[in-house]
């Protein structure tokens, strides 16, 4: 075969990117006020995050299954970050961000 063919891809990336933004947002946000008590955006901010979110997850479906965390977000309905669960990657983020505001964490 003199020439390959590539398939067009099907995800709209641009939306993937938000979505995987969005939920890295949302995990970063809860993990500080969950686990640390530390509010950087308000609980207003907070929830139009989510609710955007979890109508994106929605409306876009194969973008969402496509992006890092899908399975702890494929049920979320936006209504709370209490259990969503946090890896080690996702706490040094926030522990370099509180940082850069000068917000003090406990250890």
């Amino acid at each position: 075969m003199l020439f390959s063919v590539k398939k067009p891809s099907t995800l709209d990336e641009t939306i993937a990117a938000k979505i995987k933004q969005m939920r890295l947002s949302i995990l970063l946000h809860s993990y500080l006020y969950y686990e640390k008590n530390v509010n950087i955006i308000s609980d207003a901010r907070w929830s139009e995050i989510a609710h955007e979110l979890a109508k994106m997850q929605i409306d876009y479906p194969n973008e969402s299954k496509a992006v890092r965390f899908y399975e702890m977000f494929k049920d979320w309905k936006g209504d709370s970050g209490a259990n969503l669960q946090y890896d080690d990657a996702l706490i040094s983020k926030a522990y370099h961000l509180c940082n850069y505001l000068g917000i003090a964490l406990d250890n």
